[in-house]
């Protein structure tokens, strides 16, 4: 019997360590025990993790040279299965709606679901507002981020897939009303940062920044931008 009902995963690098108060903060806000892959962090941002009171686990790789990849997280996503009954992908620069649990467990009474779609709203420009245009619109940004973990094993087997798959077969996804939400893109200098940092990662393992978003993203003069604003917090 799993200890806990429900345990976050996540990674930070040095780079992205400037969103780790508020991942903590939301850790904290939703009682979340999680496991995090630390990618050639400081010791600062090593203690940082390790004594907080909800960290179950750390994985912390220090070699400068080993570039990132999506396997990597696979040590402290193992962590998160044997402790947890729903495992929960969550980025250093993601928080989630304000009554995830309610949503969640309206949802939790299907038991015929392996993982969980998640709607992916992108604040732009200023923490209130999100992007609702062109590949923002609707569910297209909908990502797996929620693992049933009961008589299931879980694995991250692709270095530029940010999902994990079901090793003996494939897995059913429910789609849902819940929301993550995504602050790295809030701001252009941290566009810029987060795809020079991708382009980096994927490039190291021959494979190109699958998101194909990137020129409408950097380029607001010849793609315009539409805002809605939003009420999830």
């Amino acid at each position: 019997m799993n200890e806990l009902k429900f345990c976050w995963y996540s990674s930070v690098c040095e780079q992205d360590a400037v969103w780790l108060d508020q991942y903590l903060r939301e850790a904290e806000r939703l009682k979340m025990p999680f496991s995090m892959y630390l990618d050639r962090c400081s010791q600062e941002v090593f203690n940082k993790v390790i004594l907080h009171p909800l960290c179950v686990g750390v994985h912390s790789q220090d070699d400068p040279d080993r570039e990132y990849d999506e396997t990597a997280k696979q040590v402290v996503f193992e962590e998160a299965c044997k402790r947890a009954q729903y495992v929960i992908s969550t980025d250093i620069d993601e928080t989630w709606d304000r009554d995830f649990y309610n949503k969640f467990y309206h949802y939790e009474r299907d038991l015929n679901w392996d993982s969980l779609k998640v709607h992916f709203p992108c604040l732009w420009d200023s923490p209130d507002q999100i992007r609702v245009d062109g590949q923002f619109a609707g569910c297209s940004l909908d990502r797996t981020k929620i693992y049933r973990t009961t008589d299931r094993l879980w694995i991250h087997k692709n270095a530029c897939v940010q999902g994990a798959y079901l090793r003996n077969r494939r897995a059913v996804e429910l789609s849902t009303e819940i929301n993550c939400i995504h602050w790295g893109y809030m701001t252009r200098e941290l566009r810029e940062a987060h795809k020079a940092k991708w382009d980096r990662v994927y490039g190291a393992h021959n494979e190109k920044n699958p998101y194909d978003l990137w020129a409408m993203m950097c380029n607001e003069e010849q793609f315009p931008p539409i805002v809605e604003k939003h009420n999830l917090f």
